[in-house]
């Protein structure tokens, strides 16, 4: 057994009256023994096995918590099937395609209201993993469900006095848009926690290591704690909450909704498959396939899917069969998300177009053979036809790229033949996905988005700020453009935006990853 003496104090303010204050998580130790370089060394092991342990017992909670969802996962989907399923039977049958603004304002409600329960009920679940019924944690999260069970029925209430024919069409979009919503927050988690299962960080911070003391200990019974506080060695205990606002940064979906009060119909996770296919794809100056082509069960895929159900109940009250998917700043996943959801809307059998209405940097040629020319800028300036710049995407699926880069670009979209090759285009095909150009950079997206009856907005996680999707979305709003629906796209830590932080002082010069 060792001889020395450890020891460990909390490094608050102890000034503070209230306990809370003085209690910040920065923790100090220090080993008193006869040998220092001995004492040094047994007090870093120290330091290094509080930070691996609790590392290993952040992965195992991982671990559990991902075995739950993964064993949920199935029957969600399977339940989300069968609730399109009836909603699409029902239309069909009782030919109703929309419902009266009250019941739309009613279903908005409701959905909401049964998400934060539901929301509330996996958290119990989850908790209920290393907890019992009578934890404080578990009595505390059974008193939300309650509230929140309280107002779900008092919505349920003010539902049934809607008109009847709205009643059956209300429960069943209801059901549609909460399992898809439920798939969705499922397939996110799994990504949050593979991440966490696979051991890289803790809630354990080392500020710094053990050093000698600069003096030896004083012989004096009295001095000797005083004297053995190594000066060199501070080890940070901080919580969750410590950790989360060193990443302030970045927000998570709830926040962003929160912030900008519109819906957020999908969350893609980050995909490790895309990421090797793209460095192949430039390694070799091939074509980038598709993520649907070569991974179809990836959860960014999956996630694809259930933005599908949400774009049917938009597509309701849409004017048109044209979507946009925008984008604040450059290299948020625009070409990515519009390629590879079209794809998912042709699944079913649909003729789908894509249109790369980027005129300046576009880059959906990348994912097919040959060059981006001729495309839609030939087509603009009256150089080629229509039925010259359309190539096969996929199965169902075609593509106008972007074509040479003109001069003019914004002269060019704002021409009548734009608008005859959207008309043209809808006549042809059943849904026209176009892929946009950075809103915040220039005002062609805008100028393309008011040919959409359906509008997503991207938002990169981890990339655009507080401050710039808030200006994007007053950007839209000044131009009457509306935004349907939000979806949000998750992207490793390792990329960097190219766009300052501030709106309007961005320069179209982005990189070639759009």
């Amino acid at each position: 057994m060792l001889s020395g003496q450890l020891k460990v104090s909390d490094q608050g303010d102890q000034t503070q009256k209230n306990s809370y204050l003085r209690e910040t998580g920065v923790v100090q130790a220090s080993f008193t023994w006869g040998k220092p370089q001995q004492a040094q060394e047994i007090l870093n092991a120290i330091i290094n096995t509080t930070q691996e342990k609790d590392i290993q017992k952040k992965s195992q909670q991982a671990a559990q918590a991902l075995q739950f969802i993964n064993s949920q996962l199935p029957k969600v989907k399977t339940d989300l099937n069968h609730s399109e399923k009836q909603l699409n039977d029902y239309r069909s049958q009782s030919n109703i395609l929309d419902i009266s603004a009250e019941s739309k304002m009613m279903l908005t409600q409701l959905v909401k209201s049964q998400n934060d329960l539901e929301a509330l009920k996996l958290e119990k679940t989850q908790l209920q993993q290393g907890f019992t019924e009578k934890h404080p944690i578990v009595i505390a999260i059974n008193e939300k469900i309650h509230k929140q069970q309280a107002a779900l029925s008092a919505l349920e209430s003010e539902a049934k006095k809607l008109p009847h024919s709205d009643q059956k069409a209300l429960s069943l979009m209801r059901e549609v848009k909460v399992k898809e919503t439920l798939y969705s927050n499922l397939l996110s988690k799994i990504q949050e926690l593979s991440v966490l299962r696979a051991g890289t960080t803790g809630d354990v911070r080392i500020l710094d290591y053990a050093t000698l003391p600069l003096s030896p200990l004083p012989t004096h019974k009295s001095f000797i704690v005083l004297a053995s506080m190594f000066a060199g060695f501070t080890l940070v205990a901080i919580g969750l909450l410590a950790s989360h606002l060193l990443l302030s940064g970045e927000m998570d979906p709830e926040s962003i909704e929160e912030l900008l009060g519109i819906s957020v119909n999908a969350v893609i996770p980050f995909s490790r498959e895309q990421q090797h296919s793209v460095k192949e794809s430039e390694k070799n100056d091939t074509k980038i396939p598709l993520l649907r082509d070569i991974h179809s069960t990836d959860p960014a895929i999956e996630s694809l899917r259930s933005l599908k159900t949400a774009l049917q109940l938009h597509l309701t009250q849409a004017s048109n069969n044209v979507i946009a998917i925008l984008g604040p700043s450059p290299s948020v996943g625009k070409s990515f998300i519009s390629l590879n959801f079209a794809s998912v809307l042709a699944e079913s059998g649909q003729r789908i177009l894509v249109i790369d209405t980027d005129i300046r940097k576009g880059r959906c040629h990348k994912f097919i053979e040959g060059s981006r020319s001729p495309g839609l800028s030939e087509y603009l300036q009256n150089k080629a036809s229509a039925e010259s710049i359309i190539r096969p995407l996929t199965n169902n699926c075609d593509l106008i790229t972007a074509g040479h880069y003109p001069k003019n670009p914004t002269e060019l979209l704002s021409s009548p033949r734009f608008n005859e090759l959207i008309q043209q285009a809808r006549t042809q095909y059943n849904l026209i996905v176009l892929d946009t150009s950075p809103i915040m950079a220039v005002t062609d997206a805008l100028i393309v988005s008011k040919q959409a009856g359906t509008n997503f907005m991207l938002v990169g996680l981890g990339k655009n700020s507080r401050k710039e999707l808030q200006a994007t979305i007053k950007r839209c709003q000044h131009n009457q453009i509306p935004v349907n629906g939000l979806v949000c796209n998750y992207f490793s830590k390792k990329i960097q935006s190219y766009a300052y932080s501030k709106y309007g002082y961005y320069y179209y010069s982005y990189s070639d990853k759009k």
